[in-house]
């Protein structure tokens, strides 16, 4: 068996190596095969086989929102069913297109808070993984109202010192991008909790449909391309829409090793082959 390389951090437990898989957005709906001239189905599918086929000794993957087109239930049991494949545990979370009480009716044994919300913290290696809802029923623009920035807070303060990695659909902060900045989270009440907290050590999101990343606050934070149609890179739009695209979809393969995060793109639908340099 490889060796389990060991970090102690300080005032907690030994740090295993962790590998996960982020993928997020596969915009599913059951009622029609396409969405924007693709096969959202066929995409996850395909990412699925990619995943278990190159990847299948990760310890778990993060689902980060919008599984659903329409937060239909049926759509979430076309998601469990392509999902079946991985034999690794899934973690999802829901966007702005899921439909909360659908999504829990589909997917039951996912946690929610005390206050119904889809928040959730899952534990590997010595570490913290918090899942949180940025859902607003009937808007596109995520939030993270006073309950459950308490509830993050009440989190972070139970471990301080274990090191933390924040899942959300929403980005928190603006991106440069118009249209989709007012749909960021951009709340002063997420930043002060962060501020207060020391062991937060990345922050992992969807939603934009697109390959981004950064340090906000500090922090270092990365968003990716959805599983089926992007979002077209437009740093000066003023009409008040999203452009969007066919670039090639992809998801992350995520390296934890002592307190250092990596992060690799694997774009799966790729068929160009590999040669030696």
């Amino acid at each position: 068996m490889p060796e389990i390389h060991l970090y102690q951090w300080p005032g907690s437990v030994a740090l295993q190596d962790v590998k996960f898989i982020h993928f997020t957005d596969p915009h599913l709906d059951v009622g029609s095969s396409r969405l924007y001239g693709l096969e959202p189905a066929a995409r996850l599918q395909a990412c699925v086989a990619h995943m278990a086929a190159h990847h299948g000794d990760a310890a778990f993957a993060v689902l980060t929102g919008d599984l659903t087109h329409d937060g239909s239930v049926a759509s979430y049991q076309q998601v469990r069913t392509l999902l079946a494949p991985l034999a690794l545990p899934v973690h999802p979370l829901i966007g702005n297109h899921d439909d909360r009480a659908s999504f829990q009716q589909a997917f039951p044994e996912v946690a929610a808070d005390q206050a119904g919300f889809v928040q959730y913290v899952v534990r590997y290696g010595g570490r913290r993984f918090i899942v949180l809802d940025t859902v607003q029923a009937g808007s596109h623009e995520g939030v993270l109202d006073a309950a459950r920035l308490a509830w993050l807070r009440q989190v972070l303060a139970e471990d301080p010192t274990d090191p933390c990695y924040l899942f959300l659909h929403h980005p928190p902060m603006a991106v440069g991008m118009p249209r989709s900045d007012t749909m960021a989270i951009n709340d002063p009440g997420f930043e002060a909790i962060l501020a207060e907290a020391s062991n937060v050590r990345h922050i992992f999101f969807g939603h934009l449909h697109r390959a981004v990343s950064g340090i906000w606050r500090g922090i270092p934070f990365s968003g990716i391309p959805g599983l089926s149609h992007q979002v077209a890179l437009d740093l000066v739009e003023n009409d008040g829409r999203i452009r969007g695209s066919h670039e090639p979809p992809s998801y992350s393969v995520v390296l934890l090793r002592q307190d250092d995060v990596i992060i690799h793109q694997c774009h799966f639908l790729d068929d160009s082959g590999t040669f030696y340099l």
